[in-house]
């Protein structure tokens, strides 16, 4: 849930300059925790442009958002 959270505050800049890098590492840290909000903002970021753009080797459909 941190991680979620940190990924968050970068995302928006709240309490910390935004850094989209730094919220594409924490949501990807998150998700890999098995967060599935986490990995909804992952494919948000992806689908917008923002963050990183992951390699193949990245996606990991296993993150299921049901």
């Amino acid at each position: 849930m941190a991680q979620y959270d940190m990924g968050g505050f970068y995302l928006a800049g709240t309490g910390v300059p935004q850094d989209s890098v730094r919220s594409w590492e924490w949501f990807q840290a998150a998700a890999d925790q098995g967060d599935p909000m986490a990995a909804l903002h992952l494919g948000k970021m992806y689908a917008t442009g923002r963050g990183l753009q992951p390699s193949a080797s990245q996606l990991n459909l296993s993150h299921s958002c049901h």
